[in-house]
Order: C-alpha cells, then sequence, then structure tokens
C-alpha cells in the first residue's frame, strides 16, 4: 500500500498506483467519483506524467479501467488541491492546501469552493467565519449528502 492507492470504505483496492503507472513519489491528495460513470476523479501532489500526458496538481484527473487518465478539469487555482466532491457533471466542491487569492477574494486552507460551470461561484463554506478554532485548518475530505447539499461533511486534517 502506498498513498497514491485508491480503496473503497470496504477495503478493497479500486486504484493500484504501481499497476496503473502512477510513479513513485506522486501522492494522491483528493479523491472523488464521477456520478453516472463511477470513474476516479484525482489530484496529486506534483507535476507528473502519466501515460504521456501531463498533469499539475491543481488538475483533476480522471481514470477508468477502459480510457486511463484523462483531463477531468484544470481549476487554474495555482495550489494543490486537498480535499474534492463531485455533486454533478458541471458542479464540485473542493478545498486548496494554502491560502490563495480567488478573484478579490481570499480563500483559506479551510475553505470548500464551489466550482460551477467551469466558474468559481461562491464560497460554499468557510468554517473560521463561524468558529475562530477553524483558523489555519486543514481541511482533507469532503462528502456530501446525495439528499441535501446542506448535509456537508468535512475532516480537519491537523
Amino acid at each position: 500500500m502506498r498513498p497514491a492507492d485508491i480503496f473503497t470504505s470496504a477495503g478493497v483496492k479500486v486504484l493500484n498506483a504501481d499497476s496503473v503507472g502512477i510513479p513513485s513519489g506522486v501522492n494522491i491528495t483528493a479523491v472523488s467519483r464521477v456520478i453516472n460513470t463511477c470513474d476516479i476523479v484525482f489530484s496529486v501532489d506534483t507535476v507528473v506524467d502519466l501515460n504521456g500526458a501531463v498533469f499539475k496538481p491543481d488538475d483533476l484527473i480522471r481514470w477508468s479501467t477502459v480510457n486511463g487518465f484523462n483531463l477531468y478539469q484544470a481549476t487554474g487555482l495555482n495550489a494543490n488541491i486537498d480535499a474534492l466532491h463531485i455533486l454533478d457533471d458541471n458542479r464540485l466542491l473542493l478545498s486548496v492546501g494554502t491560502t490563495i487569492l480567488l478573484g478579490n477574494c481570499q480563500v483559506s486552507d479551510e475553505s470548500i469552493i464551489e466550482l460551477m460551470d467551469n466558474d468559481f461561484q461562491l464560497f460554499a463554506f468557510n468554517p473560521s467565519e463561524s468558529d475562530g478554532s477553524w483558523f489555519n485548518a486543514d481541511l482533507v475530505a469532503i462528502w456530501v449528502s446525495e439528499t441535501s447539499n446542506d448535509d456537508i461533511i468535512f475532516i480537519n486534517g491537523r
């Protein structure tokens, strides 16, 4: 097992980094699944060449057993993505691993950003605004209920 392997909650390995060609030393930092196909979408912690395609840490990479690796979405955030949840084909939630400027707004490591139709529409959640103990937190996972987008679960990695 290595930091680029992906498992289900039942412990089944659904992506074996070695067998699909993810180089040693490359770690997966965020993961989600495409709703209709169950393809895996993930981000990595460094620039990586996967079967001739070069991906950056702010790219969302799609992997399927049929088509291999391809670009799901280039976010252009210029920061590592460390949490991801795909809501539907045109909408996702993510968090970045550092503080960045998004337009004229400062986005922190604990913020959840919504990307809709290839444009950052709003901040879905910024916990430090309501609870100062979240300031400088490291949000590392996002999950949203399929029945209610108001039910967001997230994990502080620090």
